[in-house]
C-alpha cells in the first residue's frame, strides 16, 4: 500500500522513546526522538537556529550568573555576579571607566582628616575614627565635611567616577563647585556598602561634600576617583553562593537574598552610577517579645547607646540585629542648638492625677521653649502654654482624653549662648524605641545606634529581637506581589508594609500593616524561592504553597493571608520563572518542570508536569530557568551537562514542545532581555580553548539576521567583520586553535583553524563576514507508521520512496534528509533549485519530489542535518510510503 503522508508541523517537539509507539496520539505522530538546534515558532516551521555572539568574557573566566535590569525598554544592563565581585554590562560590554588623573588627597583618612574642612553645625561633631570618618550629627544639625579636588586641565569634560565606601550610614554626598552646592551631583543619600557614582566635573575644580544628620554615628571608609577600566564592585557571595541567589526588582533597586547572606541592595542611580549596599529595616520584622526574666537597658534615649542585659544574651552574630525596648512611662528629650527644634512626643491618657506629667528646661542656652499638643492623633500640633524653668509639672484636666504633648522652640525663639535641654517625662503609659547593635563587646553587652528614640533608660523586661541577623538567620528568598516586598526564611513569610519596601513596622493599622507567617503544615521548610503571577507562590523542599485572601481579587493583607500548600511532592532549590499568568518550576529532584496556573474559574492552582513526554530530558536534572517572551514564549532550561532544553509554548494553539540545544562547550547559565521584536537571550558558556577553560557571555543572534544575505549570523561565538576587502579576520584570540567556520559576503567559506588570533578567508577577499564555531541541527522523526489498511502500521515493513520538501531561506547546500543520519542525500540540484549557484539561498524552495535514500524496515523514520553557516528553514515535508502488510 501507497500512501503520501505530510509533515506539516514541527512545534510538536521531543519525545521519550518510551512513547515511540502512541502513534495513536497525533500529538506524538508528529513528534521527534532528536530535534537538537532546530528552532521551531508556534506557527510550525523550524529553523537552524541561531547563532551565539561572542561579547566577552566572565571576570577572571570565573563561574557567573547574569541578573537581568530592566529599567526602561531603552535603557537595561545585566548584571555579572562572580565569586565575590558584581560587573555592570551595558549595551553588550562591561561598563568601564575613561582614564582621568584626578586625584582625591587622603580620600581614604588613613592617618587623619588633613585636607578635609570642618563645617559642622552645631552640636554636631565630624572626627577621625581608625582610618574613617565619623560624622555624628544632632537629629536636627549636620556633621559636615568637605574638600576641593583640582582637575586636570583638558579633562573637565571627561567622565569621572567615585569611589564611595560606607561602613554605617547614611551618608549624604554632594559635588559642587562650591562648597556645599550640587549642580555637579546632586544630593543623593548612600547606604552602607560601595558606591560607584558618574559625573562630569565641567570646571577646574570641584567640591565633595558629606554629611549626616542623624544623632548616632555614621562612618566613611573612603573616596576615591575611580580608576579607567572595568567597574567593579565587591560583593559577599562566593561561587558557591551563585545558585542560591534570588532577586526581585522594583525601578531602579534590585532586591537580593541569599541563604547565609545578608539582604542586599543593588542600586541604579544613573545609567553609569551603580551601587550595592546592605538592605536595612528600622522598624522590624521582629520575634516574639521576651517570656524570660532577661532585662535590657539602654545607656541613653537616642544616638549612640550600650545596651546592657540582665545576664548572658548578645552573640557575635547580633551585629546587625535590631532590639525593640518598650518603656515602662514616657521620657523625650531632645538638645535644642537652633530654632525650630523639637522633642518627640508623649501620648497622655487617663484621670486626675494620673494625667500629670513633666517638663524639664536646661543647659546654658537661651530659649523661648512652647509647649504643644494635638488631640487625639499626631500631628495637629497648637500652642498650648510656654514653658520655663528647670522642672514643670503640667495637669491638663482632660480626663479620657487622648492628647499628645511635645516641646519646641520655634522660629525666632531660640536665642543662642548655647544648648538648650528640653524633656517631658509621663509616669504611665510606654514608648517603643528601636537599635541596630554594630558591635557586641561582651555576652551582656552591645554598641549600638538608637534609629528610634528610647521611653526610658531603665532596665525592662519588654524587648524584642529582630528575626534576621548572623544569629537567627537571614531570608533565603524575596520577591514582589501586590505592592510589598516578601521574604521567605526557615518556616517563616515576611511582606513590608504595601508600597514602603523596607518597612515592616507593626503600628501600621489596617489592610496595609506588614504580613508574618509561619508555615505550619508540613516539614520545616526553607523558602527556595517567591513567585508572583495570578497568586504569590513559594516553592521550599515539603513543596510548592499559595498565599491567598478570601477571594481573588481581594489583596493579601494582615488578617487575609492563608498559606496553603497545593504540591506535596516537593521543590528543587532553583529559582522559578514567571510565563505570562504561569509560574514554572523544577520538582524536588530537579528532573521535571512543573507549570502551576489558576483554573477552575480561579477558584484553585492547576499543575502540570510539562516534561511528561520527555522524562529523559533532564539526564541528571536541570538547574537553571529563565522566560522568554518574543518571538514566541520560550523557557530556557539549563541542563548539569552544559545543554540548554528549550520549552516553546502556546496554550492557545495548543503548542507544548521542547527541543535541545547545544554548542561546543557547556551552557552554564541563561539571562533574557526585552529587546524589540525578539527578546535578547544570554548565555554563559564554558568552553576549552586551546587547552584552557573559559567562559563567555554570548548572545543569540536575532532570528531575523539568518536567513543568509552578506551577513548570516549562524555560528557560536562569532565575531563579525565589517570594513574594505580583506583575506585575514583578527581579533579571534578567544577561539585560537579552533576550527571555525566563515560566512562571507553571502557566501559559505572554507573552515579554517584560528592561529595567532588570525584565520584565512578562502576565496575573494572579503568586506563582510561572520567567523565562529560551527554547529549542526538533528532531527529524527517519530516512528512513520502510516498506511496500514487495518489495524496499526507499527512493525509493518515499509520504505520511504521518494520525498518533497517546503522550505524557506535554505541554502543551496543547507539540508541533508535520510533514514539516519548515516545515510543522507544533500538537496536536489535539478531545475528550478540547481545546478546553478551552489551558494544561492532561496528565500522559497517548493520541490515536488526526489528519491529518498530509504529502505524497508519496519521502523521507517525521517532525518533533516542542516549544519551552521548555512541557514534552512522547514515548513513541511511530504513522503511517498509504501508498506507491506502480512
Amino acid at each position: 500500500m501507497r500512501v503520501t503522508p505530510s509533515l506539516m508541523a514541527f512545534n510538536r517537539g521531543l519525545v521519550s522513546r518510551l512513547g515511540l509507539a502512541r502513534v495513536d496520539l497525533e500529538q506524538l505522530r508528529l513528534a521527534a526522538e532528536e530535534q537538537t538546534n532546530w528552532m521551531p515558532r508556534s506557527l510550525g516551521s523550524m529553523m537552524l537556529r541561531p547563532g551565539l555572539k561572542y561579547l566577552g568574557p566572565t571576570k577572571g573566566h570565573g563561574r557567573a550568573i547574569s541578573i537581568p535590569f530592566v529599567f526602561e525598554i531603552d535603557d537595561q544592563a545585566r548584571l555579572e555576579l562572580t565569586d565575590a565581585a558584581m560587573r555592570i554590562w551595558l549595551d553588550d560590554a562591561p561598563m568601564r571607566r575613561p582614564s582621568v588623573h584626578t586625584y582625591i588627597d587622603n580620600g581614604d583618612f588613613a592617618t587623619d582628616l588633613s585636607g578635609w574642612t570642618d563645617a559642622d553645625e552645631s552640636g554636631a561633631v565630624s572626627a577621625w575614627s581608625d582610618g574613617r570618618l565619623a560624622l555624628t550629627g544632632t537629629g536636627f544639625n549636620l556633621a559636615r565635611r568637605y574638600r576641593q579636588v583640582t582637575v586636570p586641565s583638558g579633562e573637565e569634560a571627561l567622565e569621572h567616577a567615585l569611589r564611595v565606601e560606607v561602613a554605617r550610614g547614611p551618608v549624604v554626598l554632594k559635588l559642587g563647585a562650591a562648597p556645599g552646592s550640587d549642580e555637579i551631583l546632586q544630593a543623593t543619600t548612600l547606604g552602607p556598602g560601595t558606591h560607584s557614582l558618574e559625573f562630569t566635573p565641567g570646571a577646574g575644580a570641584f567640591f565633595i561634600d558629606l554629611s549626616h544628620r542623624g544623632d548616632y554615628t555614621a562612618l566613611l571608609e573612603n573616596v576615591s576617583v575611580e580608576p579607567v577600566g572595568e567597574t567593579v564592585l565587591p560583593t559577599p557571595f562566593g561561587e558557591g553562593d551563585l545558585d542560591k541567589i534570588r532577586w526581585a526588582q522594583s525601578r531602579d533597586v534590585i532586591f537580593l537574598a541569599c541563604d547565609g547572606h545578608r539582604p542586599r541592595r543593588i542600586e541604579r542611580r544613573g545609567r553609569r552610577s551603580w551601587s550595592i549596599v546592605d538592605y536595612e529595616t528600622a522598624d522590624g520584622p521582629f520575634r516574639d517579645e521576651n517570656l524570660s526574666r532577661v532585662t535590657l537597658a539602654p545607656s541613653a534615649l537616642s544616638g549612640d547607646v550600650t545596651l546592657t542585659a540582665s545576664a548572658d544574651l548578645f552573640r557575635t552574630g547580633h551585629v546587625g540585629a535590631l532590639f525593640r525596648l518598650t518603656s515602662a512611662g514616657q521620657r523625650v528629650a531632645e538638645t535644642v542648638t537652633a530654632e525650630n527644634q523639637a522633642t518627640d512626643a508623649i501620648r497622655v491618657t487617663g484621670v486626675g492625677e494620673t494625667r500629670k506629667f513633666v517638663a524639664q528646661v536646661g543647659g546654658p542656652g537661651s530659649a523661648t521653649v512652647t509647649l504643644q499638643r494635638s488631640v487625639g492623633v499626631l500631628g495637629a500640633w497648637e500652642d498650648y502654654k510656654e514653658v520655663s524653668g528647670a522642672s514643670t509639672t503640667i495637669d491638663d484636666d482632660l480626663d479620657n482624653q487622648i492628647i499628645f504633648y511635645r516641646l519646641i522652640v520655634k522660629t525666632g525663639d531660640y536665642g543662642g549662648g548655647g544648648d538648650v535641654d528640653i524633656s517631658l517625662t509621663f509616669a504611665n503609659g510606654s514608648i517603643d524605641g528601636i537599635a541596630r547593635v554594630v558591635a557586641v563587646s561582651s555576652s551582656t553587652q552591645a554598641d549600638a545606634i538608637v534609629l528610634k528614640p528610647f521611653g526610658g533608660v531603665e532596665a525592662t523586661e519588654i524587648w524584642a529581637e529582630s528575626e534576621w541577623s548572623d544569629f537567627r538567620g537571614w531570608p533565603t528568598a524575596t520577591g514582589l506581589f501586590q505592592g510589598r516586598l516578601w521574604w521567605g526564611g526557615r518556616g517563616r513569610l515576611w511582606a513590608s508594609v504595601s508600597d514602603a519596601f523596607a518597612s515592616f513596622d507593626a503600628g501600621v493599622e489596617g489592610e496595609a500593616g506588614p504580613i508574618a507567617k509561619t508555615i505550619s503544615d508540613g516539614p520545616a521548610d526553607v523558602v527556595s524561592w517567591i513567585a508572583g503571577a495570578q497568586r504569590l507562590t513559594l516553592g521550599a523542599i515539603g513543596g510548592a504553597m499559595e498565599a491567598r485572601s478570601s477571594s481573588l481579587d481581594e489583596p493579601l493583607s494582615p488578617e487575609a493571608c492563608q498559606l496553603t500548600r497545593f504540591l506535596t511532592s516537593g521543590v528543587a532549590p532553583v529559582a522559578p520563572v514567571v510565563l505570562n499568568d504561569r509560574t514554572l518550576f523544577l520538582e524536588r529532584a530537579g528532573k521535571d518542570v512543573m507549570e502551576v496556573a489558576l483554573a477552575g474559574a480561579g477558584v484553585r492552582q492547576e499543575v502540570l508536569r510539562l516534561t511528561a513526554l520527555t522524562p529523559e530530558l533532564a539526564g541528571h536534572g536541570f538547574r537553571r530557568l529563565a522566560a522568554q517572551h518574543q518571538p514566541d514564549a520560550r523557557v530556557h532550561v539549563l541542563r548539569e551537562d552544559g545543554v540548554a532544553a528549550v520549552f516553546i509554548s502556546d496554550p492557545l494553539e495548543q503548542v507544548r514542545c521542547w527541543i535541545e540545544v547545544e554548542t561546543d562547550g557547556e551552557i552554564e547559565d541563561v539571562c533574557v532581555l526585552p529587546d524589540g521584536e525578539e527578546d535578547a537571550v544570554y548565555y554563559i558558556v564554558k568552553r576549552v580553548v586551546d587547552g584552557e577553560t573559559r567562559r563567555y557571555h554570548e548572545r543569540w543572534a536575532p532570528e531575523s539576521a539568518c536567513r543568509g544575505g552578506a551577513l548570516n549570523l549562524q555560528a557560536d561565538s562569532y565575531l563579525v567583520y565589517e570594513g574594505s576587502p580583506i583575506s585575514q579576520i583578527s581579533g579571534l584570540e578567544h577561539l585560537e586553535g579552533a576550527e571555525v567556520v566563515i560566512w562571507a559576503d553571502g557566501t559559505a567559506r572554507d573552515a579554517a583553524v584560528v592561529s595567532g588570533g588570525v584565520v584565512a578567508v578562502s576565496g575573494a577577499p572579503c568586506s563582510a563576514a561572520v567567523v565562529g564555531l560551527p554547529y549542526e541541527a538533528r532531527f529524527r522523526s517519530a516512528k512513520l507508521a502510516y498506511g496500514a489498511r487495518k489495524g496499526s502500521a507499527l512493525a509493518v515493513p515499509k520504505r520511504i520512496n521518494r520525498i518533497a520538501l517546503v522550505l524557506a531561506d535554505v541554502h543551496a547546500g543547507g539540508l541533508e534528509f535520510g533514514p539516519d543520519f548515516d545515510t543522507l542525500d544533500p538537496l536536489p540540484v535539478r531545475p528550478p533549485f540547481g545546478p546553478g549557484d551552489p551558494d544561492k539561498v532561496h528565500r522559497d524552495y517548493d520541490f515536488d519530489g526526489a528519491q529518498f535514500p530509504g529502505r524497508w524496515d519496519t521502523d521507517a523514520r525521517l532525518c533533516l542535518r542542516a549544519v551552521a553557516p548555512k541557514p534552512c528553514t522547514v515548513l513541511g515535508v511530504a513522503f511517498d510510503l509504501e508498506t507491506v502488510e502480512r
